[in-house]
């Protein structure tokens, strides 16, 4: 059979092609069928019309809501995505710089805890002394 690439909808008969009971060549591709009552004719005709004004109708309806909903976020006064991402940065630096300077305070504190642990040790060791000298005097309390 000739023309083996026509579509499951034609039927090849000495070598012309029958498309739903209309007669053309194989050569051709096959035409859309019309049919023959004009009422469906122009129903179709309506039909792609109003899918036509349909898809116009979308695209006007798209663009009053995309419109709309740029003015509503303009009045919130929102951020850039740039400007988000310097500030999350500043705040990330800043958190580092705390925990060093917490590190810091605390070994600050810690010496200071030390040097305040030593300084009474010798006031101990230089109070003993002193108060064994009271209660060999013999003065009772």
């Amino acid at each position: 059979m000739a023309a083996s690439f026509a579509p499951a909808h034609l039927s090849v008969a000495g070598g012309l092609c029958y498309s739903w009971g209309v007669r053309n060549s194989c050569d051709k591709e096959p035409r859309a069928v019309q049919s023959q009552n004009p009422l469906l004719d122009d129903l179709a005709r309506v039909a792609s019309g109003a899918l036509g004004v349909a898809a116009g109708m979308r695209d006007e309806v798209e663009a009053r809501l995309r419109d709309q909903f740029e003015r509503v976020l303009a009045r919130f006064d929102l951020v850039t995505r740039e400007e988000f991402e310097v500030v999350k940065a500043m705040a990330v630096k800043a958190r580092e710089e705390q925990e060093v300077l917490a590190a810091r305070l605390g070994e600050l504190e810690a010496a200071l805890a030390a040097r305040d642990q030593g300084g009474k040790a010798r006031k101990r060791k230089a109070a003993k002394p002193a108060g064994k000298a009271t209660g060999k005097t013999g003065k009772t309390g």
